[in-house]
């Protein structure tokens, strides 16, 4: 179909033809050029990923080069005028920019009104279109950061995009990369980017019947868009693909908008031709122009998208951005959603499929959130079939193997769509995993996961759980009704949330056998494994908490609770019997739980209240409320609602399960959670006093870690209620009693030292111990272990007899030198802390004075003993034990009572000894990964055990560094280990470093210490590291980084109190510039030129901390230290050759600090003046001042020397802010 050309043209192109065009001629040129482009794309790839990769470095050098960031925002540096001549390019007016009066100005501001500057924009268009494109055009470019714009004759000319494009590409090839206004983070240009897309939308659709017609509008911004969308450019490239998708997107509409319209004139067409020999004719001819003229632009629309996508998205969907990849995706999604009729179909679908492999996650996660999204049309996922058939193993595989966290997430939220809407990709075992994943460490997986694995309980457990209870109902209380009113009855009686959680609990027992084995559970039940039971545990509590908010019924713990209270024990025949009384346990068979199913409940049933107390119960949450938003005193009412039941129901559940272990550990934790005052409140005195007896029975016959850990929680909950306090002193007095009495029957009368240990001793030594330790750690029970009750011994002995024997390294006897280890430091800490109220403070510190040597000469036989051979798990913890001990008695509370004689130190020859022993373990650990085989399981356990203890040797060494009972200089070592395999050593050495940065601004002395202590670290590192490679230093480099952002951050916090700027020069800088320099002379003297090049590698260490300097008298300090050490070592730079490089870098490192203060340094004064070193010289004026650009004539009289001024000059003399030193 032809068009008449436009008469409200002002100036007519004179590139166009006066013959009429159609759309078909319109994009005839545009094919060929797009041909062209991409031949060229294919060769300009590479230089397209080099100018990605630059652009990314220049960024990141940018940054490395400030100091700080200015408070005002900075402009992008790409928006840099260019130079050229050219017939296409010119500058961009700077009439135009003080104006204000842009389409560029007025996207920037947040006011402006889209719509009517599109009425505007093509207003202008209808009188002089030309002239209106090349604005259109140049907004673009110049929101694309370019202060370049192209003139009339490009925009008139066949070619002229490609022309232009070119020209400007290469001018702006010769130019830094930087941030470009679309993707950069300013609060303008996010308002640019949105106004900027919406205003080329709106242009489109208020074009819709007239201009995008015309053979101009279309044409000319499909040629501009298609060149800048194919340049090598990043940012021309990514900003014309958002406005080309946008493009399309506004063609969607129109299309959809055309497909109405032409549906309507189609109806009533074949109404008015129906009515016969009634018709109108005037009104059918009117009806068939219409007809015809929307159907025309119909297929018009339909060529545009089919342009644009070929030869834009098609291109850009291949592009090396990830960033536009994912635009595309987007978009895609939408115009499927927004104009069916064309997108969905499988010629558009593949480039989903297609995106489901690419190699950027964040593309893939965005590509499966689309597909969600269209799966939740009805009408677009009936044409998804072919894609969900051919994809589904693609989907399975992202769901449950993906190594990106978001995509795994996201492929999982599309299975459950899928799930629901039945449609199934997923295989038996695909299924199977995917339903594993509400237990994964992972929370983000767990939260995924949780409506699939909801959709699959109620399928495929609860509810065919629930007709078969309706059957046995109905069977049990069916009688003379007919089957229908039996099964209607039966129905309506079932309980519900017996029926959920039966089937909870039986998916739960499937869960967890699958977890640690086929007889995982029976293991549990059977030989009370703690591992088995806690691994259990916190999978019941991942999965509580994931299905909390999708499964209403997990909220009603009321329920649960008192489903558990029922006997699910009884037999057929004893329910017959009970059916004689009026016992309310009675519960019919059909709920009935099995053993596995009973104790899995009961730790949903603690896992459900602590999910309760800390995210709240759906029904008590205000309507359209946020969890997140909720006051105190909402969360304070939550916990004492749940805690009112729980003062009713815990003594039954306490009381049916008190002869299962298994289960009680799990209940007795439950008093730890719960608000203790409403006792008082209910006035339920009489069960709380039931509670606490309950516990300390419990606690006396408990053999299980976790049970007697979990008890002891509890009691020391339970002891901090002061409300009931009278009670509490009752029971727990009675209770260190007893526990004291257990260690005294089991050890009296027999020689703990030397006597042979059966195998009833050891259990009946290490369960007693086990009680007394978990007790010592919550309550202080020293009274009772000094109690000999007229024996020879009084328990305490007892104890360290054990730690004495604790020194032959017996295996069996592990857990009871552990436990006699734990109980010897807790009651000297008990001890020192009963000091504080004791009035006869001076009769007991005789006695606590020799039981401090008594306790240290135990722990340090058993650590550094000769004649002894510990287990090396107890050596590590007596080690730990006596890093404590020694802080302890090190304190100053001493002083504060009058007790200094109880202080004490650390010997020097025991710090070197500890010190000896904790490398040599480490070194012992490297040799064992050396000689670790891969095959060899055994090695690998022994491997991993080594680690843990050397993990835990290291902390307790770092500990003691950090409180003083280890010198400063006994640090160095430790840091010296930075940068090894170990990732848990590297890890508490970063967190020593960072208790070092409040230690910095304590004191000069501190200060010294510590930046000693870095600089011999960094020595020994390079010293041990240091090679031909240029890579060698790397751990060096790695340590160095991490002390430069110590110093670093401990001047952030107190901004009066720093890190002396002095001690940082002298003991960081000048040290470490004798070092190096000290080094490459020794080695240039004995013809070791290797050695040499190698020394001289530490200046990049150095310059590491050169970007921190702050003051003009160090840098000062540093250069006149330089000139002394290169002359008394006899070496000269060479500034050509390669081995100065890295002393190069760090002159120019701290010169540069100059530079930014406005001085520079001047070499030139003591380079003559052999005798007295000459001034360094800095130019007075800052950078930043308004007179620095004028040309002044320069002498020494304008300059002042360092030593005139008394070296005194320092940032004061630069900065209008003085700075504290």
């Amino acid at each position: 179909m032809t068009r008449p050309k436009k008469t409200t043209v002002a100036e007519p192109s004179n590139r166009r033809s006066v013959r009429p065009k159609t759309v078909p001629d319109m994009f005839s040129k545009q094919k060929a050029a797009a041909s062209r482009r991409r031949m060229q794309e294919s060769s300009d790839e590479e230089d397209e990923l080099n100018s990605s990769a630059n652009e990314s470095e220049s960024d990141s050098d940018s940054e490395l080069g400030t100091k700080k960031k200015k408070t005002t925002r900075r402009k992008l540096t790409a928006s840099t005028v260019l130079n050229t001549s050219s017939q296409l390019l010119e500058k961009v007016d700077e009439n135009t920019l003080n104006t204000q009066n842009s389409l560029y100005d007025y996207a920037m501001t947040p006011e402006s009104s889209m719509d009517d500057i599109a009425k505007e924009w093509i207003k202008q268009y209808k009188e002089n279109n030309m002239a209106a494109l090349k604005d259109l055009i140049n907004f673009l470019i110049r929101a694309s950061g370019c202060m370049m714009a192209v003139t009339i004759d490009a925009v008139s000319q066949d070619d002229g995009s490609v022309d232009a494009i070119t020209e400007l590409q290469d001018a702006l090839s010769k130019l830094p990369h930087s941030e470009y206004p679309i993707i950069s983070k300013t609060k303008e240009h996010k308002t640019l980017k949105r106004n900027m897309l919406s205003l080329f939308q709106e242009i489109i659709i208020q074009c819709k019947y007239d201009a995008i017609y015309d053979g101009i509008l279309v044409e000319t911004l499909h040629s501009w868009l298609t060149t800048l969308s194919s340049s090598v450019y990043r940012p021309f490239r990514h900003t014309a693909t958002l406005v080309a998708l946008k493009i399309i997107s506004a063609l969607c509409d129109v299309g959809e908008k055309l497909r109405d319209e032409l549906a309507v004139a189609n109806r009533q067409l074949n109404a008015e031709k129906n009515k016969g020999t009634k018709t109108n004719k005037t009104k059918q001819k009117t009806l068939q122009q219409k007809s015809s003229s929307a159907q025309a632009k119909c297929k018009d629309v339909e060529l545009f998208l089919v342009e644009f996508f070929n030869n834009i998205f098609t291109h850009r969907m291949r592009d090396v951005e990830s960033v536009i990849r994912v635009e595309c995706i987007k978009e895609l999604c939408n115009w499927m959603l927004s104009y069916q009729a064309f997108f969905v179909n499988n010629d558009y679908f593949k480039f989903l499929g297609w995106a489901f492999n690419d190699q950027s996650g964040t593309v893939r996660s965005e590509t499966i959130k689309s597909v969600i999204r269209l799966y939740k049309v009805e009408s677009i996922a009936q044409e998804l079939s072919l894609f969900t058939t051919r994809y589904a193993k693609r989907i399975e595989q992202m769901a449950l193997y993906d190594v990106d966290v978001s995509v795994r997430v996201s492929a999982i939220q599309l299975c459950s769509t899928l799930y629901k809407l039945k449609i199934d990709v997923l295989s038996t075992n695909g299924r199977t995993e995917l339903s594993n994943m509400i237990a994964s460490d992972v929370p983000r997986v767990r939260k995924s996961a949780a409506p699939f694995v909801k959709a699959m309980l109620y399928s495929n457990v609860i509810e065919p759980l629930r007709e078969e209870v309706v059957n046995s109902l109905s069977r049990a209380k069916g009688g003379r009704r007919s089957a229908a009113t039996a099964t209607a009855a039966a129905a309506a009686s079932v309980n519900k949330n017996w029926v959920f959680f039966k089937g909870i609990g039986s998916y739960l027992v499937e869960q967890t056998n699958d977890s640690a084995g086929p007889d995982a559970m029976q293991i549990d039940l059977e030989a009370f494994s703690t591992t088995v039971t806690e691994k259990r545990n916190t999978k019941i509590a991942n999965i509580v908490e994931a299905l909390w908010e999708q499964m209403p019924e997990l909220q009603e713990y009321s329920s649960l609770s008192d489903y558990l209270s029922r006997d699910h024990s009884q037999t057929q025949r004893q329910q017959d019997d009970d059916e004689m009384d009026t016992g309310s346990t009675i519960i019919d068979s059909c709920y009935r739980l099995s053993e596995d199913e009973e104790t899995v409940l009961i730790s949903v049933f603690v896992a459900c209240i602590r999910t309760a107390i800390t995210k709240g119960l759906d029904k008590n949450i205000p309507e359209g409320k946020d969890r997140k938003k909720l006051d105190d005193a909402f969360w304070e009412e939550n916990k004492n609602e749940i805690s009112r039941h729980l003062v009713q129901v815990l003594p039954k559940l306490l009381s049916k399960y008190s002869d299962d272990a298994t289960r009680m550990s799990q209940l007795v934790s439950i008093p730890a959670i719960m608000n203790l005052s409403v006792y008082s409140e209910l006035r339920a005195e009489n069960e709380y006093e039931e509670l606490l007896e309950t516990l300390v029975r419990v606690y006396l016959g408990a053999i299980q870690t976790d049970l007697l850990t979990n008890c002891a929680d509890s009691l020391q909950h339970l002891n901090k209620n002061t409300s009931l306090l009278e009670i509490n002193d009752v029971h727990l007095g009675l209770l260190k009693e007893g526990v004291a009495n257990q260690v005294r029957e089991a050890c009296s009368g027999k020689d703990l030292i030397a006597a042979r240990y059966t195998p009833a001793l050891i259990h009946s030594i290490s369960v007693s111990l086990l009680r007394l330790a978990s007790l010592i750690n919550f309550t202080d029970a020293t009274e009772a272990l000094d109690d000999s009750q007229g024996m020879s011994m009084n328990v305490i002995e007892y104890v360290g007899a054990l730690v004495d024997r604790a020194a032959f390294g017996h295996k069996k006897e592990k857990n009871i030198s552990l436990s006699a280890l734990t109980i010897l430091s807790r009651y000297m800490m008990w001890k020192c802390n009963s000091l504080s109220s004791s009035s006869t403070s001076s009769e007991v510190v005789p006695a606590i004075e020799r039981r401090r040597d008594w306790t240290i000469d135990k722990f340090v036989e058993i650590v550094t003993g000769a004649d002894v051979s510990p287990l090396e798990e107890v050596r590590v913890a007596a080690f730990g034990y006596l890093v404590d001990m020694y802080w302890l008695f090190s304190s100053d509370m001493f002083d504060e009572f009058g007790l200094a004689r109880l202080k004490t130190q650390c010997p020097t020859d025991l710090q070197k000894s500890l010190t000896a022993y904790v490398f040599e373990q480490a070194q012992n650990l490297e040799n064992l990964i050396k000689s670790s085989d891969e095959n060899n399981q055994g090695l690998k356990d022994e491997i991993s055990v080594q680690k843990e203890l050397v993990s835990k040797l290291f902390t307790s060494y770092s500990r003691g560094i950090l409180v003083r009972v280890f010198e400063m200089k006994y640090s160095t070592a430790l840091l010296e280990q930075y940068g090894s395999n170990n990732i848990e050593i590297d890890e508490i050495i970063k967190a020593l470093v960072g208790e070092f940065q409040d230690d910095l601004i304590t004191g000069e002395v501190a200060a010294d210490g510590i930046c000693r202590a870095y600089m011999e670290s960094l020595k020994k590192s390079f010293n041990a590291n240091v090679g031909e490679s240029g890579r060698s230093i790397d751990k060096t480099l790695k340590l160095a980084r991490l002390e430069a952002l110590s110093l670093k951050r401990a001047n952030q916090i107190d901004p009066v109190r720093q890190v002396p700027a002095h001690i940082i020069c002298e003991r960081i800088h000048l040290d470490g510039i004798t070092f190096a320099l000290s080094k490459a002379a020794e080695a240039y003297r004995i013809n070791k030129d290797e050695d040499r090049d190698n020394a001289l590698k530490f200046f990049k260490v150095l310059a590491i901390f050169g970007k921190d300097l702050s003051r003009a008298r160090d840098i000062a300090k540093i250069h006149n230290h330089l000139e002394d050490c290169l002359q008394q070592n006899g070496l000269e730079v060479e500034e050509n050759e390669k081995e100065w490089e890295h002393y190069i870098s760090y002159i120019k490192t701290i010169d540069d600090v100059l530079k930014k203060k406005g001085l520079r340094y001047d070499a030139t004064k003591r380079a003559n003046n052999a005798e007295t070193p000459a001034a360094h010289v800095f130019n007075d004026v800052e950078l930043n001042d308004p007179m620095a650009d004028i040309d002044l004539p320069m002498n020494e009289s304008m300059k002042r020397s360092l030593l005139e001024a008394g070296m005194d000059i320092d940032d004061e003399e630069v900065n209008p802010k003085k700075r504290r030193d």
